[in-house]
């Protein structure tokens, strides 16, 4: 496949837009990274996610409850995907850059890798939105067409039944096996360039992984036993998934 590439002079349609956009901030006297407010919203999210985690396994509750507090647990990781995460990882959350960088951060304490995902959303998300072989987003093949030049299989006449099995279970999938399919081929989509990680950055990838697998399993199974440990986490897993796939 070539190289994909758009026209870099700017349209009058975005020029006219992004002045438009730049005066209702100006006029309103708002700023265009993070405030009060989202610091606030911040902070009860996190403050949030660590309560509940502390109830699930130090306190253990009750199946029923423990049940309920996992569903809360995913949308909770799930919500701080979207105002921390995100919103570090576009640098607009906060005005200070060392800010927006622990920010982007947080997505590593969820599973992920805020490396790949700067890259994945920002670049090929953001620049190649819905094009096959470069917005990994709409790459859920072969259990799911989401593009005409994608392969179709008899299935996929199914996939409004079982698509929410999919998203539910794409969490997991993310950070068990999409980040290292990623790390050892270097590649975030199957067109695009090759991505380099410098001797940090191959740290951080590994000692953040092996304390999420800390923190979210061999911690639970220690303190409630393997079986509670695992099925609470799949409840998590799957919420978490379900609403951020949805959401996206």
């Amino acid at each position: 496949m070539s190289k994909i590439t758009f026209n870099s002079a700017q349209s009058p349609f975005f020029k006219t837009l992004k002045e438009k956009v730049d005066n209702h901030f100006a006029s309103l006297r708002i700023d265009t990274a993070g405030n009060r407010i989202l610091y606030l919203k911040s902070a009860i999210q996190l403050i949030s996610a660590i309560s509940i985690y502390v109830s699930l396994v130090f306190y253990t509750p009750g199946n029923f409850l423990a049940v309920l507090l996992c569903g809360l647990f995913g949308l909770n990781m799930a919500v701080i995907g979207f105002n921390i995460m995100h919103e570090g990882g576009h640098q607009s959350f906060s005005k200070h850059p060392w800010l927006n960088k622990i920010s982007a951060y947080s997505l590593n304490a969820l599973g992920g890798n805020a490396q790949y995902w700067k890259v994945k959303h920002n670049v090929n998300h953001h620049t190649y939105t819905n094009i096959e072989g470069m917005d990994s987003d709409i790459d859920v093949k072969p259990f799911m067409r989401l593009h005409e030049d994608q392969p179709h299989y008899w299935f996929h006449r199914f996939q409004h039944w079982y698509w929410f099995v999919l998203y539910g279970i794409s969490y997991i999938a993310w950070v068990f096996y999409e980040d290292f399919e990623k790390y050892f081929t270097r590649r975030i989509a199957a067109n695009s360039d090759p991505v380099k990680f410098s001797v940090k950055e191959h740290l951080i990838f590994w000692i953040t992984k092996i304390m999420y697998i800390g923190v979210y399993l061999v911690i639970p199974v220690l303190m409630v036993g393997w079986l509670q440990a695992v099925i609470r986490y799949i409840v998590i897993a799957f919420v978490c998934g379900l609403v951020a796939s949805v959401a996206v």
